[in-house]
């Protein structure tokens, strides 16, 4: 799995975007956005409490979403769009 298991999850910013920020086990961060109808997933080369090295980090998914406008997800949403890069399982 490209991002691997979190560890931490915190929403940042509810809508315009929607975005959330945490820890992967190995000590990366990474930085989820929903934002104009896209969903992004970066994630830092190296472990890092500053989340800008997430935001300016490696994009592992990017995803168009339905409504082009659309900038609100709820978290569920957000972690069943995004499984495919990082595992939830340790935070549900």
């Amino acid at each position: 799995m490209p991002g691997g298991r979190v560890r931490t999850l915190t929403q940042t910013c509810l809508v315009a975007p929607s975005q959330w920020e945490g820890h992967v086990t190995d000590g990366r961060m990474f930085y989820v956005r929903c934002r104009h109808g896209r969903l992004e997933v970066r994630l830092s080369s190296v472990p890092t409490d500053d989340v800008s090295d997430a935001v300016h980090g490696g994009v592992v998914l990017e995803q168009d979403l339905a409504d082009p406008h659309e900038s609100y997800m709820e978290e569920s949403v957000m972690m069943e769009v995004t499984a495919t890069v990082l595992d939830f399982d340790g935070i549900r």
